[in-house]
């Protein structure tokens, strides 16, 4: 059991590490979650952390069933997640994401599905935190996964090699200091299966390629090389936390304004007066703020603080975001788009199957109220009446709420954490005017994609 003990003993540590605390019963009040995907990480980390743990610290597990595999496959391995939690006395809940939304947000975002899957993953990391008032979620990274990471961020030219980090946030990663063959020691020592994604064998994923290809050949032709990265990667952490002390005061200098959602400005004057790291890693930050659809290359950012090519190409376009040089600002903001491109809007006139943003529903009248239904999922909005809209989002979009007073769509859609769905929710909008002449919005139809429906005029 030599391997059981290590592994045990290394997650001991790297827990009290990460959390900064002497010893384990600094951690029996706590509200730890887990996530398990039903793979050997996953479920060598649950069964660590219910050995370790002090019996009086919660542990919730969440799996999350993306449906983006064969049905028979994903649905049984969220199936094997959820007994196995239970086999060892875990609770676990399961988030499902709907058949081909992985698919649908990728196309939209225009990312690739693994990184669509990686948003729809972590927003229903952060509902299920917040519901269960989970003071720290453990992520089964581990040492073959930092390597992994940080070959594919030297292959694609990433300027922060800084990698995988122990913890950000509520997210901890106790397994970062354990490879892979040990974590499956550790599991066969106590016979103790797991699940394998049929996806691991497909070479068409970079991930996949570094795994099955690249880190086989360095193992062989290059001992310790495995060793080398990781200090090369504490090396640009050490290198990052630095220039992070001196960018906060920069941030100051260059009036660093990112209080709008779609906006972020500098001084134009503050800003080329820095060196071009720290002007770089300002850009960047707008960059992190802002959202980008697809990674920017590091050239095209670095282009941007250069005076001179600024002069030159005083606005200039990447993956979604404007940038712009116009004295006195610097700028980066998210590109406009008209309502038709990014946006639908369907006036419903009579009872029957209708189609808005790829969604389809049935609208039928049920006494005084009217009745939207979607499969299994259905809203009841009292009073409405024909012709009424179902559309998406609009800037300046308000929403009864409690008390008769007006409330933000934008802070609705921020504190449901809704990401890229923000944009997908249905809206029902009462287009014969009240009395005040107002047409308002009557119900948020969020139940269909993972949030509840606000409904006014109950």
């Amino acid at each position: 059991m030599a391997f059981s003990d290590d592994l045990e003993q290394n997650v001991k540590t790297s827990l009290l590490e990460i959390l900064g605390k002497k010893s384990l019963d600094d951690l029996s009040a706590l509200k730890f979650g887990v996530a398990v995907s039903g793979g050997a990480d996953s479920i060598c980390l649950v069964t660590a952390l219910k050995s370790v743990l002090p019996e009086t610290a919660s542990l919730f597990a969440i799996t999350v069933n993306h449906n983006i595999r064969p049905r028979e496959e994903t649905c049984g391995d969220a199936a094997f997640a959820v007994d196995y939690c239970a086999s060892i006395g875990v609770e676990c809940f399961c988030a499902e994401i709907p058949e081909g939304r992985i698919l649908e947000d990728a196309k939209i975002d225009g990312t690739g599905v693994e990184d669509a899957a990686r948003k729809a993953r972590y927003d229903a990391f952060e509902k299920f935190i917040c519901e269960k008032n989970i003071d720290f979620l453990c992520l089964a990274h581990n040492r073959n996964d930092r390597l992994e990471t940080l070959m594919m961020r030297i292959l694609q030219g990433t300027a922060d090699l800084s990698g995988i980090p122990l913890s950000r946030g509520k997210f901890i990663r106790p397994l970062s200091g354990c490879d892979r063959s040990q974590i499956e020691s550790y599991l066969r020592c106590r016979g103790i299966s797991w699940k394998t994604d049929s996806t691991n064998g497909d070479n068409s994923y970079l991930r996949n390629r570094i795994r099955n290809v690249l880190v086989p050949l360095l193992n062989e032709e290059f001992s310790g090389w495995g060793k080398a990265v990781l200090s090369l990667s504490e090396k640009s952490a050490a290198r990052t936390g630095a220039l992070d002390f001196y960018r906060e005061e920069a941030r100051g200098r260059v009036e660093f304004d990112s209080s709008g959602r779609d906006r972020v400005s500098m001084n134009s004057g503050a800003f080329f007066s820095f060196p071009l790291e720290t002007r770089t890693a300002l850009m960047m930050d707008a960059v992190r703020h802002l959202g980008a659809r697809d990674r920017i290359p590091y050239g095209f950012i670095k282009s941007r603080c250069l005076k001179e090519h600024a002069g030159i190409h005083p606005v200039e376009r990447s993956s979604g975001l404007v940038f712009s040089c116009r004295e006195p600002f610097v700028s980066v903001e998210k590109e406009t788009k008209v309502a038709t491109e990014t946006g639908f809007f369907c006036i419903i006139e009579e009872s029957g199957k209708f189609c808005a943003g790829g969604f389809s529903f049935d609208v039928r009248m049920n006494g005084g109220a009217m009745v939207l239904s979607c499969d299994r999922d259905e809203v009841e909005i009292p009073g409405l009446k024909f012709p009424f809209a179902v559309r998406s989002r609009q800037g300046g979009d308000e929403i009864e709420a409690a008390g008769n007073r007006m409330r933000s769509l934008s802070k609705i859609f921020d504190d449901w954490k809704a990401g890229s769905l923000r944009d997908r929710i249905l809206l029902v909008q009462q287009l014969v005017p009240d009395e005040d002449g107002s047409a308002p919005l009557r119900c948020i139809w969020g139940i269909p994609f993972g949030f509840h429906n606000w409904i006014t005029g109950l």
